[in-house]
C-alpha cells in the first residue's frame, strides 16, 4: 500500500515538474494562446490537491507508530513553526503549561494531529477573510495539564464548524470544505 502512495506522489510531482519546465521555457504562453484561459493554474491546483489527498491517505494507513516519551510542548511548537512559515499573515500563539508535560506517543503522528487541527483553523480563517477581512487572523494553541488529562485547546478567528453535520466531521471522507478530503479530523480521531 505504501509503495502505491509513493508511486502516485512521484507521478504527481512529475506532472507539476513538467508544468514548471514549460513555464521556464516560455512554452506556457504559446499553449495559453491556443487553449484560452488560465489552465496552468487549474493544473497546479489540481495536482496539489491530488498530492494532498495522497499524503492524507498515506497518513491514514500508516505503519505502526514508534512510541517514545515526548515533550508535548516541543511537538506543538514544531507544528506551529511549520504553519508560521507557510502562513505569515496569520498570528500563531502557543501557551504551554508551566511545567513540562511528557507523553508516550509517536512524535510524527502527534505533529500530524496538531498540523491537521491547525490547518482546519487556517482554512476557517481564510473562509472568514472572504466575508470579512477584519480582525486579522490568529490561532492560539493552549496545552493544559490537568492530571491525569492532557488538554489541547485550539482557538481561532475563523468561520467555525457548520451546525448541520457537525457530529459527523470526525468520520473519514466527511467534509464541509470545497477542497477538503474529509481525512484531517478522521486522522486526528484515529491517532488520539
Amino acid at each position: 500500500m505504501a509503495s502505491l502512495f509513493v508511486s502516485a506522489e512521484n507521478k504527481i510531482q512529475a506532472v507539476y515538474g513538467q508544468q514548471v519546465i514549460l513555464e521556464r521555457q516560455g512554452r506556457v504562453h504559446v499553449l495559453r494562446v491556443h487553449l484560452q484561459g488560465n489552465w496552468e493554474d487549474t493544473i497546479i491546483r489540481q495536482v496539489k490537491a491530488i498530492g494532498e489527498m495522497v499524503r492524507e491517505f498515506s497518513s491514514f494507513s500508516r505503519l505502526p507508530p514508534l512510541i517514545e516519551k515526548q515533550a508535548l510542548a516541543k511537538l506543538c511548537q514544531q507544528a506551529i513553526a511549520l504553519q508560521e512559515q507557510a502562513y505569515p499573515q496569520i498570528a500563531f500563539e502557543f501557551f504551554p503549561p508551566q511545567s513540562p508535560v511528557f507523553f508516550l506517543c509517536d512524535s510524527k503522528q502527534m505533529v500530524q494531529v496538531f498540523t491537521n487541527i491547525l490547518k482546519n483553523s487556517i482554512e476557517a480563517i481564510e473562509e472568514r477573510f472572504k466575508i470579512n477581512p477584519s480582525p486579522p487572523g490568529s490561532v492560539q494553541l493552549k496545552l493544559l495539564w490537568e492530571p491525569p488529562h492532557v488538554i489541547f485547546e485550539f482557538l481561532d478567528k475563523g468561520v467555525g464548524f457548520p451546525e448541520k453535520g457537525k457530529e459527523r466531521l470526525e468520520e473519514p471522507y466527511i467534509t464541509t470544505k470545497p477542497k477538503g478530503t474529509g481525512l484531517g479530523l478522521a486522522i486526528v480521531k484515529k491517532k488520539c
